[in-house]
């Protein structure tokens, strides 16, 4: 017999956080980053990220930077911009951080996003055997460099550390997020959206936008004997975006999640939109 489940992702909140995720020793987690300025024609103008914010960030997320003076920042300038090289305590990993004026003169170098952070700027000196990240961050771009030598497999504790700077990135690029969540007989559905939005005048003073979102479902199989399983087919349709594909199951412990990828767009999400999922399957 051949079920098939459709239903609307309806909004259950929108909500924002501006800090990282990592926490201090008090438990608090603290925002970065200076504030806003206004207009008069009300638009909040971001204002530009110093070296200061970006080392209060790291430190905000339990991460100790050290400079590095065995590295000449000379030779990995960006466009006259010399970096500050620092390596990342209880890491293997060096970052490099470049400062630029404004965000339209970080673009000019490089317009990365949340799903493109593993590719360096073409630019970028990567030396052979080591591995580089890149972050973007308003007017801030972060290019963190780890040595891996012949080995496949990332240390554990380095992953971690990735996952601290995607938490600074974000706390310092105040992200936002929109939740979406429904849920049937046979499974629990949400799809987490997360966007930033600055806007910012350029040396010229003309006023521009630097706005990214990246959605992300998380779908659970909550029915019986989730390994009989078969023939899963998924579509889904958002505001801008959709997409489909054949289902296969993620095993998390004991629970099964259908894999759906992430995708991304420089646009504003839609709170009130229509966010629709329809999975089919066949089964006793």
């Amino acid at each position: 017999m051949k079920r098939m489940l459709a239903f609307m992702v309806m909004a259950l909140a929108v909500s924002g956080w501006g800090c990282s995720g990592q926490s201090g020793q008090n438990g608090d987690a603290a925002k970065v980053g200076p504030a806003p300025g206004s207009s008069a024609t009300g638009i909040q103008y971001d204002q530009p990220l110093t070296l200061d914010d970006v080392r209060l960030a790291f430190q905000h997320a339990g991460l100790t930077l050290a400079d590095r003076q065995d590295i000449e920042p000379d030779n990995y300038a960006i466009n006259s911009v010399i970096p500050a090289v620092y390596s990342i305590s209880g890491s293997g990993q060096v970052i490099c951080v470049y400062v630029y004026n404004d965000i339209a003169e970080r673009i000019q170098v490089v317009q990365h996003h949340r799903l493109s952070k593993y590719v360096p700027p073409s630019f970028f000196p990567v030396p052979e055997g080591y591995l580089a990240r890149t972050y973007s961050t308003r007017n801030v771009l972060l290019v963190d460099v780890l040595e891996i030598g012949g080995q496949n497999d990332i240390p554990p504790g380095e992953n971690q550390v990735w996952k601290a700077i995607d938490a600074i990135v974000n706390s310092l690029d105040d992200i936002q997020q929109m939740n979406f969540a429904a849920r049937s007989q046979n499974w629990d559905a949400e799809y987490l959206i997360e966007y930033y939005q600055h806007w910012y005048k350029d040396a010229a003073g003309v006023t521009h936008v630097d706005r990214y979102n990246t959605g992300k479902w998380s779908v659970l199989y909550t029915g019986a004997n989730p390994e009989s399983i078969q023939n899963i087919r998924y579509t889904y349709k958002t505001p801008g975006r959709s997409g489909s594909g054949d289902g296969i199951f993620d095993k998390e412990g004991n629970d099964y999640y259908l894999r759906i990828g992430q995708s991304g767009s420089s646009s504003y999400p839609v709170a009130d939109g229509v966010y629709t999922l329809t999975i089919t399957w066949d089964g006793e």
